[in-house]
């Protein structure tokens, strides 16, 4: 089954998507003029140019890694020091994100350090896949091909009153179990809409759409598919296939691998092509593997006490699987595309782990606490040369003194004063106790 969206994607991702194409139309202008027009081989270097393009973010991520690395023992400290905690109590809870606050700043961290790479690159990813899946749609010279081929058909029986192209080639792909999605049907043109089909045709569909045999059913055409066999019953049909034969051949041609396979092809068990799932999928492990390393801890005893590490490692043996699985579904295509990113994924890997072991971690460390005091500054957080430690501690000094054992043992501890304070205002109230506590610190 083949998924069909080939029009130019809109919405959030289209900005994302209109860039990406963009360079894969520069790089298939480039390779046409070596002459080795290949949609493979330009799917391969799209790939590692943008790995390249993204290669700042990666680095920024492998860096929070590293010391993620190094502070998540002290994290693992402080969740065993409150596991006993009572979770409803406002006081104890407001002492542990005070620690883990005190924590990330030490390191010169933050819960958000690993996600905003993440958060930017995310929208690039998808708009990548969106433009490989949809290259007719990006790349000049490829639409210009399918274009020729659709613009026939439609010239053609555009104006036909026995029967609705667009219908006819809707029932085809229908009756060779090729899925069209909405995205297709309501492409902003009839030359659009008729390229979204023809884009996803791969060997074998072309040679059945060439053939143009009616869909029968007990020796007589189909009803169900008579737009189809109403349009391939004229003789102009296979006037237009001829041609349009050199058009087609070109398709073809710019969408060959190893010679003789299609892109659009499913990998064949009895083919070359299932080294493409196969070799993405050990691709994919060994990524996963490399990985891991900048994200070791030097205290190997700890490391069964680290859920996150575990489900990675978990992940990185399950996903590769999968991976392969859902290769060998899809078109080679798109193994092509998982290959070169895992590959120059590794490269990259191993050049930012050799990178980052050069680097003294404790400097790293300090740097970046240095960077957060700055940011903090500017934004007006520090003023006075107290630290944002001191500020919290002084607007929660009854809390400061609370002892692990009385966390865990779940009691509700608050000094003397301000318990007598909180007997005169209503139990419960958060704004009550926030203006106690800052008339206290008033009178200190």
């Amino acid at each position: 089954m083949n998924l069909l969206f080939f029009t130019q994607q809109g919405g959030f991702l289209k900005p994302f998507a209109w860039v990406m194409g963009e360079i894969l139309n520069v790089i298939y202008k480039l390779c046409s003029l070596m002459g080795i027009a290949n949609i493979a081989l330009c799917i391969v270097i799209f790939t590692v140019v943008v790995k390249m393009l993204m290669l700042p973010l990666t680095v920024k991520q492998q860096k929070f890694s590293k010391v993620s690395a190094k502070m998540n023992p002290e994290l693992q400290e402080l969740q065993k020091k409150y596991a006993g905690a009572d979770r409803t109590n406002q006081a104890v809870m407001m002492k542990m994100q005070q620690e883990q606050q005190e924590i990330y700043r030490k390191y010169g961290a933050s819960p958000l350090g690993g996600c905003l790479p993440l958060l930017i690159t995310l929208p690039i990813i998808f708009a990548l896949y969106r433009v490989i899946y949809a290259i007719p749609a990006y790349v000049d010279d490829v639409n210009e091909q399918y274009k020729s081929v659709a613009n026939a058909i439609i010239n053609e029986y555009g104006n036909e009153q026995d029967f609705n192209y667009k219908k006819a080639l809707e029932e085809f792909c229908s009756a060779n179990k090729i899925q069209i999605r909405t995205k297709a049907k309501n492409a902003e043109n009839d030359t659009n809409r008729v390229i979204d089909i023809l884009s996803v045709f791969n060997t074998t569909g072309w040679e059945k759409l060439k053939k143009g045999e009616q869909i029968l059913k007990d020796g007589s055409p189909d009803d169900k598919y008579k737009n189809w066999n109403a349009m391939v019953a004229k003789d102009s049909f296979s006037n237009v296939m001829e041609s349009q034969e050199k058009k087609i051949d070109q398709i073809l041609k710019i969408n060959v691998l190893f010679g003789k396979f299609n892109i659009l092809d499913n990998p064949n068990l009895k083919s070359i092509t299932l080294l493409i799932p196969i070799l993405a999928a050990l691709l994919q492990f060994l990524q996963g593997k490399i990985s891991m390393a900048v994200n070791k801890t030097s205290d190997n005893s700890k490391k069964n006490d680290d859920p996150m590490g575990n489900s990675m490692k978990t992940m990185n043996t399950v996903m590769p699987v999968m991976s392969g699985f859902i290769c060998f579904m899809l078109p080679v295509g798109v193994g092509i595309y998982w290959i070169a990113n895992s590959g120059v994924t590794i490269i990259q890997q191993l050049a930012i782990n050799k990178y980052l072991d050069k680097i003294d971690i404790d400097e790293m460390v300090e740097e970046n606490a240095k960077k957060k005091q700055e940011r903090y500054e500017k934004m007006g957080i520090v003023s006075t040369g107290n630290t944002t430690s001191d500020i919290a501690k002084s607007s929660t000094k009854s809390i400061s003194n609370m002892k692990t054992s009385d966390i865990q043992s779940k009691k509700p501890v608050i000094s003397q004063d301000a318990r007598e304070d909180l007997s005169n205002t209503n139990k419960g109230s958060i704004s009550s106790i926030a203006n106690i506590l800052k008339e206290r610190n008033k009178d200190n």
